[in-house]
């Protein structure tokens, strides 16, 4: 990601058990993904409860860092670590797209449209977002 990431006091600290698992052992750190979405993305609406329907989204994400690779080929995420760095690095990315961000409305039917942690770790505003963020990175170079 063409951004840089602020310093940030985030707790990342996880378990012997998270640190020493493989990869597709990983468990999905709920609380960690909503804590990093609601302190770099602070001017979305806020993710404050845990539902089944949200621990999917992010179950779903969290598969996503593991099983998928970046433009360079190279995986999104092979430890726990990266995937948290990538995290914060996706989050970060998107605090530059203005629609996401509710500053400008695509469209008149998008008017006070902001994107919540559910849209954001949906397969569909995932891929948007991710989109969105190599395309600003071209046109800056």
């Amino acid at each position: 990601f063409p951004v840089t990431i602020l310093k940030r006091t985030v707790s990342t600290e996880r378990t012997t058990e998270q640190s020493q698992a493989k990869p597709k052992e990983q468990k999905a750190p709920y609380e960690l993904i909503m804590k990093l979405y609601n302190e770099i993305l602070h001017e979305l609406p806020q993710a404050t409860e845990l539902t089944d329907a949200r621990k999917k989204l992010i179950d779903g994400y969290w598969y996503w860092l593991f099983s998928t690779n970046r433009e360079s080929g190279k995986r999104k995420a092979t430890t726990y670590d990266e995937a948290i760095s990538y995290s914060e690095q996706f989050f970060t990315s998107i605090t530059q797209d203005d629609f996401v961000m509710g500053r400008t409305p695509k469209t008149a039917n998008h008017q006070n449209w902001k994107a919540t942690i559910d849209y954001i770790l949906g397969p569909r505003g995932r891929t948007k977002c991710l989109e969105m963020a190599r395309y600003r990175a071209k046109q800056e170079q």
